[in-house]
């Protein structure tokens, strides 16, 4: 998941130096570099001065951490909500699933309205990002029509939102 440059069995004149790059792969950071067996931290590269003596550098590396921030309003919930920690380069899923009588307004991806998707996948995580859902209570239509001789009120497509009463006469 990364590379030291040069890498193998290195020749180095007695007194003299050599500097060492380390790079991480895509996704990777330098988790720990050992200088003969030693933690030296998190270096891009490292010298040894007047070598004098054998050596050794041995570099590891780790996926990068990301994070996406997952959100709802009321009356609904998205999967894994909250701060979601996922490891670079991989893919997310979170499924949108609104409470009964409600219904997905509109998901919003790094600020931006994907539209109301039961479903987003962010693909290939390489930032951090944002999700957030909003919901809306459903709203059905009565057809209202009366037979010859008699009428209703009100009448014709009356509109009643979800767990509301409607009276007819």
């Amino acid at each position: 998941n990364g590379s030291i440059t040069p890498s193998g069995v290195i020749t180095v004149d007695s007194g003299t130096s050599q500097t060492f790059t380390i790079f991480a792969d895509a996704n990777y950071f330098v988790a720990d570099v050992l200088v003969d067996g030693v933690s030296v931290g998190t270096l891009s590269s490292y010298t040894f001065n007047n070598v004098l003596a054998n050596h050794t550098i041995t570099a590891s590396f780790e996926r990068g951490k990301l994070n996406i921030t997952a959100t709802t309003g009321t009356n609904g919930a998205i999967s894994q909500s909250g701060v979601v920690i996922v490891n670079a380069g991989t893919d997310k899923t979170f499924s949108i699933t609104p409470d009964i009588g409600f219904h997905i307004l509109d998901v919003v991806v790094d600020g931006t309205s994907v539209e109301a998707v039961p479903q987003y996948i962010f693909s290939k995580v390489v930032d951090n990002h944002s999700i957030s859902a909003l919901f809306t209570k459903n709203i059905y239509t009565i057809t209202a029509t009366a037979s010859a001789n008699g009428n209703i009120t009100p009448s014709g497509e009356v509109k009643v939102t979800h767990g509301s009463n409607q009276s007819f006469i």
